[in-house]
């Protein structure tokens, strides 16, 4: 049987440095269950990449359990669509922005 995002985070959270999830939730600044909805609902992005970041591992692997580097490639398009799940329109500074900000992530993570 597939993991499930919950799943996913807790077995993390049990390898990391965190107690549990509620230790978890409360580092990653989220209310109390918020984990335990991801279940069941698609996580917004922001809180994905918390998440990520706080566990050390990609964005993909939490949502999908997967490091598959043959995942399609993020074009603005569909960065767009995973920040704003189509609902608003972006306007074009404001994904030269995002780009500009992925683009200042990528070389400041290379110098580590």
């Amino acid at each position: 049987m597939k993991e499930n995002r919950y799943e996913r985070i807790q077995r993390l959270q049990k390898k990391s440095k965190y107690r549990s999830i509620a230790e978890l939730e409360r580092v990653c600044g989220f209310k109390p269950r918020t984990f335990v909805e991801w279940a069941e609902h698609r996580p917004s992005a922001d809180k994905v990449l918390i998440v990520a970041e706080v566990l050390n591992v990609s964005p993909e692997y939490i949502l999908n359990g997967s490091e598959d580097s043959s995942l399609p490639a993020f074009t603005p398009q569909a960065l767009q669509f995973a920040l704003w799940s189509g609902e608003n329109d972006v306007t074009p500074e404001q994904m030269d922005e995002i780009m500009r900000y992925g683009k200042y992530v990528v070389e400041r993570d290379s110098k580590k």
